[in-house]
């Protein structure tokens, strides 16, 4: 088989390998991510894809290994935060700082998705103020870089009001999120806690 033959089948199984990870097929997916990764030399690419799988399957110590040998192929920063989600996901939240933070160190574009999940973190601990700085870093990075506000910080930023007993900003919050985004999917069990309208018919133009 020649080189433009492995880079075909390569080209082919990878492609058909995201098609069945996109339907949720993970077994099958996973089978032909391999298959994609055995012409010629690993590829990050398809070891992230790789290790992406076995997260969704709940193999999480498998995915961690994955993205570690992907990271000794190339430091792209998409496998760092790949690799921080799954070290959330085992319950290794020191690590998963680390990481996210190797991640900001290399990322010139999706800082704000980082600085997002470290605010997710900080959130959970109970660690106010390092929770509303990364949420202030992540609105000021996108609005910076893409020219656009950041409606799931500023849905963060409800919890953050909420959990110092200040419902009148977290609802100027939620506010905020519904203008940037008004198909927004939030928890509208919230409503009481925010003070508003049961049910469903809780909308911007109805509430604020």
């Amino acid at each position: 088989m020649d080189e433009k033959e492995y880079i075909a089948n390569e080209h082919k199984h990878y492609e058909l390998a995201k098609a069945l990870y996109g339907l949720g097929k993970f077994p099958e997916a996973l089978k032909t991510f391999h298959q994609a990764n055995s012409y010629g030399a690993p590829q990050p690419h398809i070891l992230d894809q790789i290790g992406r799988t076995y997260h969704q399957m709940g193999e999480y110590e498998k995915a961690i290994e994955t993205y570690q040998k992907a990271l000794k192929i190339r430091a792209l920063p998409f496998i760092y935060f790949d690799l921080a989600l799954s070290y959330l996901a085992s319950g290794k939240t020191a690590a998963a700082i680390q990481t996210f933070h190797d991640c900001l160190r290399r990322d010139n574009k999706g800082k704000h998705k980082v600085y997002l999940e470290l605010a997710k973190i900080y959130l959970e601990q109970k660690k106010m103020s390092e929770a509303v700085h990364y949420l202030q870093e992540a609105i000021q990075f996108k609005v910076r870089k893409y020219g656009k506000d950041y409606a799931d910080a500023h849905y963060l930023l409800v919890f953050y009001y909420l959990e110092l007993g200040d419902a009148d900003n977290a609802r100027h919050e939620l506010k905020n999120t519904l203008e940037i985004e008004p198909d927004f999917e939030w928890d509208k069990s919230l409503n009481g806690l925010l003070k508003l309208p049961s049910g469903n018919e809780v909308t911007l133009n109805t509430v604020f």
